[in-house]
This record gives C-alpha cells, structure tokens and sequence, in this order.
C-alpha cells in the first residue's frame, strides 16, 4: 500500500544551534568545601533555666553554579558602556551581540566558582519541665550572602546573569530570614480533686519570621544576555527601602525602578526586596486520663493560627512588560500580591491511646 499523501508537505525545517542547559564541567579540579564555626556561652540563672548565647558563622567556597561558556560577545561604546545586543526596533526584544563561537547558542554549564557565607548571633533561654511549666524562648538575628541558593541540578538555581562577572549576581541568600523568634511552653494544670480536674496540660507556641527576599525583576531579557533574572536599576533619586509600601495590592512601587538602556544590564541587586513576615500562634488543651492498667488516652484540642493573622506570599516581581524599540511599560501587576504563605485558623480535635 502507498502512504498517504499529505495536502501540505514539509519541504524545509530550520535547524536551530545547538544549546545546553544543565551541563557540568567534569574537568573541574576545585573541589566545593565548607568551613564552620561557632562559640557559645551558658549561665544556669534560675532553678533548671539555662540561657545561652552564641555565634554560628560558616563560608563555602567552590560551591557548584551553572554559568553561560558560550555568552554574547560584549560591545563597549565610547562612553564605556558594555553593550551585549541591540533592539530589534519595530519587533519587541533584543537581538544579542555574536557568540564567542557563533555555531552555538546558549551553553549553560556548572562549575565550582560559587561561594556563600553566614554568620548569626543566637540567643536562647531554655526551661526545664519544673514546677508543672517548662519552656524556651529563641532568638537568631542572621545575615547570609551567595551567588545562587539552589542546586542547579534539583533545585532550580539559575545561571549567571553576567557571564564575565559572576560577583553581578552576589546578594541575600534566599533563604536569608534577618529575625527569627520562637517561643513555646508547656503547662500542667495543678487542679487536684478528682478526675475531671486532674491531669489538664496547656501548650503553645509563637512563631515569627522575617519576610524572605526576593529580586525585582525586569521580566524579559533587555540585555541580550539571554540568561538569569535581569534586574532594573533604581530611579533617581529613591531607594530601596522607601521602593517597599507593605501594601499587598502593590508591595513594591514600581516607579523607583526605570528601565535600562535595551542591550545593557541594570543596577539594583539579586534579591534586593523583602517581602511579608510571618507570624502564627498555636495553642493545645490536653487531657490525660489513666485506663486500666498500664494504659491511658490523652484529649486533645488544638488550634492553629489561632490569631487568624493572613500570612501572605512573595509578590509579583516583573516590574516592566515589552515594548518595541528596546522599551517597557510598567507591568500592571507589579508588587501585587495573590498567594498566601500559610493557612487560615484551624481548630481539630483528637484522641491518643497509649499502651
């Protein structure tokens, strides 16, 4: 039988170069390593409380980043600017510069080149269960800087931004939390009597945290580079401590940000922007009640987030969208925030039996 006859055959395909995004350099002869250390101070200053202090610091080196092997080849024009693509003019977007080897396209590749580094003061009081209450109170006050916080492998981590300067992309890690405050106790009841009132138990714990950081975005690619999260640079005359409003309709005001010159790169720093803190109090009622024997079943009440405090998510963090001729627009959705980073109230019930 002969093959169907298609209406429209293909008489020509276009063949793009070729491309890598997660490659490795096997080559590598810098093995990653950390360095750790801390120094801690304990004072017992009241019967069975311990308060502690210390320092934990840490420094990475050779840490694993993906980087582009093959970029745009830079342009410097005669005021000094670096210059990786020019706009396409009617067309929205950027044409890049020529590659170092013009067969290939992008080759994103892990090498060892990354560092990061963490240091944190910690403060802790810690009570022993006596006298029917026990109970610990932590503070860290935290500071931690990289290149890239995730594994380019399993967790996403992206690539340099600039190619020929890794050092672009150095900011707040992003898991970096400035604050952190915990506190959590446990109380027996000492009702005695009977066994309605004997064997109650009162527990909670507060939890907050500082927002997380995240990187104002531009939203495309403006430089040519055609790699990383390019960001803005700053407008004149503001910064950004005062760019933050705290309003979940528009966290960050766009208008402290302009866009850079189409094939250039901007100013403003990789996670350069917090976003909202998160708090919770949960709370638990107990009962112990004794069975026959050995055995026993404990009541329990619990209530989660019990303030019902909304802790929201990261917001909206493309600042502009494309136009023609190498320019933007302010994004309409910048800074608005529509995830939340955690639950409502929650009340359950439950019943333990042990034996």
């Amino acid at each position: 039988m002969r093959p169907p006859i298609f209406p429209t055959p293909v008489t020509s395909v276009a063949t793009a170069l070729p491309a890598q995004s997660q490659g490795i350099d096997y080559q590598t002869r810098n093995t990653p390593y950390q360095q750790q250390w801390n120094v801690n101070v304990q004072r017992e200053v009241f019967d069975e409380t311990l308060v502690t202090a210390g320092y934990v610091g840490s420094h990475s080196n050779n840490l694993f980043k993906q980087r582009d092997v093959n970029p745009v080849t830079p342009r410097t024009l005669a005021d000094g600017t670096v210059v990786y693509g020019v706009p396409r003019g009617a067309i929205a977007g950027i044409t890049p510069n020529a590659r170092i080897n013009p067969s290939f396209s992008v080759l994103n590749t892990g090498t060892s080149f990354a560092t990061s580094h963490y240091h944190s003061l910690q403060l802790s009081v810690n009570r022993r269960f006596y006298r029917n209450v026990q109970a610990q109170v932590s503070y860290a006050l935290a500071k931690c800087r990289d290149l890239s916080s995730g594994n380019f492998g399993g967790e996403g981590g992206t690539a340099s931004t600039n190619p020929y300067d890794p050092q672009y992309d150095e900011g707040p890690c992003g898991f970096s939390r400035m604050h952190t405050f915990r506190a959590s106790a446990v109380v027996a009841l000492p009702f005695r009597g009977n066994a309605f009132v004997e064997g109650w138990q009162v527990s909670g714990i507060l939890n907050r945290t500082s927002g997380s950081p995240f990187t104002p975005a531009i939203g495309f690619d403006q430089s040519g580079l055609v790699t990383g999260t390019q960001r803005p640079s700053l407008a004149a005359g503001r910064d950004l401590e005062s760019a933050v409003t705290h309003n979940i309709n528009q966290w960050f005001d766009p208008t402290a940000f302009t866009l850079p010159a189409a094939g250039t790169l901007g100013r403003v720093g990789r996670n350069s922007l917090i976003g909202p803190d998160f708090m919770t109090v949960d709370v638990a009622l107990l009962k112990n009640v004794t069975l026959q024997g050995s055995s026993s079943i404990q009541l329990r009440a619990e209530v989660f987030n019990l303030t019902n405090r909304p802790n929201f998510g990261q917001p909206s963090a493309n600042v502009f969208s494309q136009t023609p001729n190498g320019g933007g627009t302010f994004n309409p959705t910048a800074g608005r925030i529509t995830t939340l980073a955690g639950t409502a109230r929650q009340i359950q019930f439950a019943a333990k039996v042990m034996f």
